[in-house]
C-alpha cells in the first residue's frame, strides 16, 4: 500500500483474491486441513515479508496500517480460495475503454512488484493488451462469483490490519515479543525444557497456558507461581505437563465462573491426577503437597540405588535406617 499509495487512492474499486487459503474459517477436519505453518506465513506477510527489512525498520507500520484500513473500507473487497485448486496470480487493470493485464504475479508484496529485492534470480511479468487482457478479466469475474471456491474475508483483513495500530497493553506486546522470539524454536524440538517455561512465566504477571506443537502432536504445560515479595518476578513452585498427544485428542475443560477457578481446573487436569483440588483444598496447599511427594520419591529412589550398590553390610543398614522415615512420611502424605 505504501509503495502504490498514489495509484491505489485514484482507483474506484479493487477486488483481491488470495490464491491460496488465507484468513478463512476451517471447513475441513483437523486431520485433513491444510498444513498450518504455510498458511500462517501467508497471513503474516500482509505486514511485510522477510525481505522487506527496510519497511519494518522504519517503524511506520502503525500509521500506514491506519491509512490502509480507511482506504480498504472505502474501495476494496477481499476473497480467498477455499479449495485445494491452484489459482494463477495476475493483475487486471480496467477502465471504461481499455483493459490491461499483467501476468504472472506470484504475490502482492514489494518484492513481487519489484520495489524490493528478493531471492529470485529474475522476475519477469508480461503486459497484455486487448483482446487477451479481456479474457483474463472474464476469468476473474467468473471466479469472483463462484461461492463454492471463494469466501469473503474483507472483515478479517480489516480486523487483522487494525490490530497493528490499535492501542495494546504492555503485557500484550510482551506476549507477542516472546512468541516471535521462541515460536520457531518450539516447532523444531519435541522436548521443551522447564528452564524456558520458567524464564517466561517468572516475569509475566498473568496465567499462561503453554501449548507446544510438534508435527501433529501437542503437549500442554502450565505452572503454579507466586509473586516474590521484592521486585516484579514470580517464583515457579511447580510446572505440570500433559503427555504428547495427537492434536485432535487434546481436551481441556473450562470449569468455573472466574479466572482463578478456571486456572485451578487446568492445573488439576494437566497434572494427570498428581494434585486434586476441591472446595476444601486450596490450590497452594495441593501444589506444595505434590512437590513434596515428588521430592520424597526422588530421595527414596536415590537411597535405594545407593543400597543396591553398597557392598558393606553395616553401611547398607545405615542407609535403610535413613530410608524408613522417608517412606513413612511419603505414606502419610499420599494417604
Amino acid at each position: 500500500f505504501q509503495q502504490l499509495k498514489n495509484e491505489l487512492e485514484g482507483i474506484e474499486e479493487l477486488r483481491f483474491i488470495f490464491t491460496s487459503p488465507a484468513f478463512v474459517k476451517e471447513r475441513t477436519s483437523k486431520t485433513k486441513r491444510e498444513f498450518y505453518i504455510p498458511r500462517l506465513s501467508r497471513e503474516k506477510s500482509l505486514y511485510g515479508t522477510e525481505y522487506e527489512i527496510k519497511l519494518r525498520n522504519e517503524l511506520t507500520q502503525r500509521a500506514i496500517a491506519k491509512e490502509c484500513t480507511d482506504w480498504i473500507r472505502k474501495k476494496i473487497r477481499f476473497k480467498s480460495n477455499i479449495t485445494n485448486e491452484n489459482i494463477q496470480g495476475f493483475i487486471s487493470v480496467s477502465n471504461n475503454t481499455d483493459t490491461i493485464c499483467y501476468n504472472p504475479v506470484c504475490g502482492f508484496t514489494t518484492t513481487d512488484l519489484g520495489c524490493e529485492k528478493g531471492n529470485n534470480s529474475f522476475n519477469y511479468v508480461i503486459k497484455f493488451a486487448a483482446p487477451e487482457s479481456r479474457q483474463y478479466l472474464q476469468m476473474f469475474n467468473n471466479l469472483w462469483q463462484d461461492k463454492d471456491k471463494l469466501q469473503d474475508v474483507t472483515e478479517q483483513i480489516i480486523e487483522s490490519i487494525s490490530n497493528v495500530y490499535k492501542e495494546n497493553s504492555g503485557e500484550f506486546i510482551y506476549f507477542i515479543a516472546l512468541y516471535n522470539i521462541f515460536n520457531e524454536f518450539l516447532l523444531k524440538e519435541k522436548t521443551v525444557s522447564d528452564n524456558l517455561i520458567r524464564e517466561i512465566d517468572s516475569v509475566v504477571p498473568k496465567y499462561i497456558l503453554f501449548v507446544f506443537k510438534y508435527k501433529d502432536e501437542i503437549q500442554i504445560a502450565i505452572s503454579y507461581k507466586e509473586k516474590l515479595a521484592s521486585g516484579d518476578k514470580f517464583k515457579i513452585l511447580k510446572i505440570y505437563r500433559s503427555e504428547w498427544q495427537k492434536e485432535e485428542s487434546v481436551l481441556l475443560e473450562l470449569n468455573g465462573l472466574d479466572l482463578d477457578t478456571v486456572f485451578n481446573g487446568f492445573i488439576s487436569q494437566i497434572s494427570n491426577g498428581k494434585i486434586e483440588i476441591n472446595e476444601n483444598t486450596e490450590i497452594k496447599q495441593a501444589v506444595e503437597k505434590s512437590v513434596e511427594i515428588e521430592r520424597l520419591k526422588r530421595q527414596i529412589e536415590q537411597l535405594k540405588s545407593k543400597i543396591r550398590q553398597e557392598v558393606q553390610f553395616n553401611k547398607q543398614i545405615e542407609l535403610k535406617n535413613e530410608l524408613k522415615p522417608l517412606k513413612y512420611e511419603l505414606g502419610n502424605l499420599i494417604d
